[in-house]
Formats: C-alpha cells, structure tokens, sequence
C-alpha cells in the first residue's frame, strides 16, 4: 500500500531539510552540502530504484515520459536531474566532480530516508553507476545498466567514431581519421559535422526513435542550463570500470541492443558480471522506446533475480606461482579478449604454458585477485565450492592454503 507523504517542511519550501520515511507522487528540490537544489520525482511502487541518467546532460523526464508506466509498476523510481541538468541547479563554481555528484547521489538517499536502493543507467549512466558502486557498494543492492557503457573511450575508440566516420565518408575530416591525434580531438571535429540528418544513425536504425526522444529537447521540463555536459571529457570520468565488473555481486541486467553504435554493439562481451541477466534486443540506443515489450520483460528476469537466494559460495583454492609471470596482468588481458583462447594463445602463448591458460579459462567466472608483480608471487582464489575441509571461512582456508604450500 502507498503511504502519503506528511512532511510540513517541505508543503511550505518544497525542499527536504530532513529524512523522509513514505511517498506516495512527490516532487520536491533536496539541498546538497554546497547549497545546490536538485530535482527529484519519486514514483511508483517496489523497491527504491534511484534513476541515472546518461547524455551526460539529457535529464530524467524523458525516460520517466516514456517508459514511467513501465518502470513505475515494478518499482519506486527516483528521478533525478544530475547537477546542471534541466531542473536542478548549476554549481557557481562549475564541481560538476565525480565525486561531487557521488556525494550528490549519497545525500538524496539521506535525505530521502533510504537505507539502501537499486540502481538504473541508461548511456552515460553506466560510468555513473560504477563509480557510486565503487565508493558505496553497501547501499547498492542491484543494478540495472540499460544501454550502457562502463568505459567511455573503448565505446568513443571501437564503436561511436568509426560508426560515426562511416556516416561521414568522403566528407569526415582528416584530423578525425587521423588514429596517431588524442581521441578529444578527433571526437569535437567530429560533433560539427554531424547534424539531425545524419546523427541518428550513431544511435539506432529507426529514426522515428530519434526523433521521438529529439522532441523532448524543447520540453521546457527539459531545458538544460548548458553545463550538464561537462563531465563527458573530464578525465575522471574516462576510467575503464570493465575490469571491476568480476567483483559485483548483487544482481545485475544489463540489456543492449545490437545496432547501438553510441556504447558498441559488442560491449557486453567485455563485462563479466557474475550475477547477471545480458539480454540483447533488435534495435539501437533506446530500448525502452524501441522495444518496450523486450523492456518490460528484462525488467522483470531481474526482479527475479532479486528474488533469487543468492548462495553461499564455498572456498577453493589454487594456487599457481610463477615469479616471472605477473598473473593479474595475464587476467586482464584475458578479460579485454573476452576470454578467446585462440587470439590470447596467438598474442601471448609464448609468456604462458597452455594448462595455465586452460585453468584461467576454467574458473574465470570465480576468479577474484589481488596486484602481483613480476617478481611477487600471486596467489589466485577460486571460490566454486562449499566450505573444503571444514573451513568456511574464506579468508581462513586462503591462510591455510597458503600454509601448506609454505610447508611444501
């Protein structure tokens, strides 16, 4: 059942000074620490769900515009305009930060009087999530990456520039063809050249969606005050978060489509999440406009896996030295090739006897590690069965393992 919100405070400014605990349709403005209102819209029913969106800088209408009857009947869906977007405020001294806007997000959950939430992206929203999942991982208990990208130049370099000079042809500048010039400045000889005739293919084949999500940038809901996109070349903003993707826990979807040029098409094979529903629909960087049907539907795959007991994992271990062989750099590499053994035996067989290879590819969705350097020994972790010799706790067996190769 809704509760309604009693919160005279805000019936008289319209800003939460205070935790909040029930919500039926609310709007209101929450006041950071360095005095900046952003917008919130708190609807539905469910599990809290805090939205973020992408662009960087296209706000939340939108998505609450389109897809609000959707998302709405599955869970309490908090949209927020990111500082500087539409109808939040614009910081005077431009900390458009990452970890301003992390703070940002930690204060509306404050403030809102929530212990802990779901997360949804959509484009851009991808990095943002990553990195309040990097600094807050124990308020965060699923997350929902909707044509999402976790590395904002792997998507630039493999996907969105050479979508984007294949639309261009003849006509692309050669600075931008130019692969020995830094990414920014091939992107913004770019951005000139693209226009509403062409710049719709980067992100779909169906125009129609387009212009459909195009119209929304005249709503006056959604009217922006021109700094909302100053994170997109920031360099803090340009960390590759893929490798991470191992270590995330909770439940996650990530839903793709496979002509969507804006994150790459081929994206999600680089993730590798271990407690995941990857569903890949027909249609561009809009699905939940696109395909509203495959939408609801992967909504749903996820709201069981919420539901879904989570095991207990046992502690195995394996324990592989090698002093001259740095295995973390070896488990990235592997991770960036999407685990092909042929292209890794083809680049780096001669750095690694195959059974090392084979027992990487083995366990690859268990594999937890630490640094290792070329002349330290690393111990790899497998966590795959129950609780080996008794032993249940994993920091205990690993000591132990440890001790017996010691001893060996």
């Amino acid at each position: 059942m809704r509760h309604v919100l009693l919160l005279l405070a805000f019936l008289i400014s319209g800003t939460i000074p205070q935790p909040v605990y029930a919500y039926q349709d609310t709007v209101c403005h929450v006041m950071t620490s360095d005095s900046i209102k952003l917008y919130v819209h708190v609807k539905g029913e469910g599990p809290m769900c805090l939205y973020l969106h992408g662009g960087p800088g296209s706000g939340s209408t939108w998505m609450e515009a389109v897809s609000g009857h959707i998302l709405e009947k599955r869970f309490t869906m908090v949209y927020l305009d990111q500082r500087g977007v539409c109808k939040s405020e614009t910081p005077k001294n431009d900390d458009f930060s990452f970890a301003r806007q992390i703070q940002d997000w930690e204060e509306v959950r404050q403030a809102l009087g929530i212990d802990h939430w779901l997360l949804m992206g959509h484009s851009w929203g991808g990095i943002l999530m990553m990195g309040y999942w990097k600094a807050h991982p124990n308020v965060i208990d699923g997350m929902m990456f909707i044509n999402c990208t976790l590395s904002r130049d792997t998507s630039f370099v493999d996907s969105w520039l050479p979508r984007a000079l294949s639309i261009l042809g003849d006509t692309a500048s050669p600075v931008a063809k130019d692969e020995s010039r830094p990414l920014k400045e091939r992107m913004m000889v770019v951005f000139p050249q693209l226009n509403d005739d062409n710049r719709w293919m980067l992100f779909t084949p169906n125009k129609w969606a387009n212009d459909s999500i195009g119209s929304w940038r005249f709503h006056k809901d959604c009217i922006s005050h021109g700094k909302g996109e100053t994170p997109l070349f920031m360099d803090e903003y340009g960390e590759d978060f893929r490798p991470l993707t191992s270590a995330i826990k909770v439940p996650v979807l990530y839903l793709y489509g496979r002509q969507d040029y804006a994150v790459g098409p081929e994206h999600y094979k680089t993730l590798h999440f271990p407690n995941v529903v990857v569903l890949g629909a027909d249609c561009g960087h809009m699905v939940f406009l696109e395909e509203p049907t495959v939408f609801a539907e992967a909504l749903d795959k996820f709201c069981q896996l919420l539901l879904t007991p989570i095991s207990q994992p046992e502690v195995k271990l394996l324990i592989e030295i090698r002093p001259e062989v740095n295995y973390v750099t070896h488990l990235y590499t592997l991770a960036e090739l999407g685990f092909s053994d042929s292209t890794y035996a083809a680049k780096y067989g001669n750095t690694l006897p195959k059974a090392a290879i084979d027992t990487l590819q083995k366990y690859k969705k268990h594999l937890t590690f630490g640094q290792g350097e070329a002349d330290v020994k690393t111990f790899c972790q497998i966590f795959d069965s129950l609780s080996k010799d008794g032993i249940s706790d994993p920091a205990e067996l690993y000591r132990k393992g440890v001790k017996e190769y010691l001893n060996y």
